[in-house]
């Protein structure tokens, strides 16, 4: 169990929803508007053979099946919020692995076939998410316009040429400022904290919920 400060929220915003969930699921928007105008691009079936994709597929299909399902039917939702952040570094590894920023200039096929993997890994990442994140799971799927895709992960849920949503980010980084200006007032309601902000109140106040999650779940766990 773990005492409430608003730097370890900070911490836990900025360093888990913001840097790895949302840059992910910016950077896969972004790369898309900007090499196939927004729109579902074309699988590439040679990529898919690849052995990088393939053991790809097989972590994610492994994190899926043997470290989240198990963990949300015995309880130990931490074990699925950790699982679900892995699937997400996957994802990350992959863009990085590949740079299809560079990649663009010499194979615009798989370039795309890579963004389109990217693109159905979002919304799988969305699958896995709504139990904690309903709100950033809708507005995943609001972006392909998808209600309900189903628990059918690593299958073809997109249509090709199917247009996408604007790009976004899904959280905002918690400045430094804004928390010493609350220091450790842990009775400051979440809603009191981001009441001047513009953005989608129910969002911000995941983020409230994921350091929740992260921290107090434990006695429920043990029972």
């Amino acid at each position: 169990d773990s005492e409430f400060t608003w730097k370890d929220f900070q911490a836990r915003n900025n360093n888990e929803l913001v840097a790895i969930l949302g840059n992910y699921a910016n950077r896969v928007m972004v790369l898309t508007a900007k090499y196939n105008d927004g729109k579902v691009p074309e699988l590439n079936e040679a990529l898919l053979s690849e052995p990088y994709v393939v053991a790809y597929q097989a972590q994610i299909k492994y994190l899926i099946e043997e470290v989240y399902c198990p963990a949300i039917e015995n309880y130990r939702f931490r074990d699925a919020l950790s699982a679900m952040l892995d699937i997400v570094r996957l994802g990350n590894k992959l863009l990085t692995d590949y740079e299809p920023w560079k990649l663009i200039k010499t194979d615009e096929a798989k370039t795309l076939g890579i963004l389109r993997l990217c693109l159905e890994s979002l919304v799988d990442i969305a699958i896995v998410c709504e139990p904690f994140l309903p709100f950033s799971a809708n507005k995943i799927l609001g972006y392909f316009n998808l209600s309900d895709p189903g628990f059918n992960y690593l299958n073809i849920k997109l249509s090709t040429g199917a247009a996408l949503g604007a790009p976004f980010y899904l959280f905002e980084k918690v400045e430094d400022e804004k928390i010493e200006k609350k220091g450790n007032n842990v009775g400051l309601s979440f809603y009191a904290f981001f009441k001047n902000k513009n953005e989608n109140r129910e969002l911000l106040m995941e983020a409230a919920n994921w350091w929740i999650m992260t921290h107090r779940l434990d006695h429920f766990e043990k029972a």
